[in-house]
């Protein structure tokens, strides 16, 4: 699992999750009451989906 905007040793940054980054991309198409209805494990296979998915990388707001 590779993340591209992850910064190595970014100290006092909280770590961004998988279920942060699946809502972070959500947010763009669903509103977040959605996403927060959502199961973890229904996340996280968005999540897997994306990352393995050409063209459907994760948003980078850096």
């Amino acid at each position: 699992m590779e993340h591209k905007h992850t910064k190595h040793g970014g100290e006092g940054k909280q770590p961004v999750t998988q279920v942060d980054e699946v809502r972070a991309k959500l947010a763009h198409c669903h509103s977040v009451v959605a996403i927060e209805s959502m199961s973890q494990s229904k996340l996280s296979t968005l999540y897997r989906y994306w990352v393995t998915q050409p063209g459907a990388s994760m948003p980078s707001n850096s």
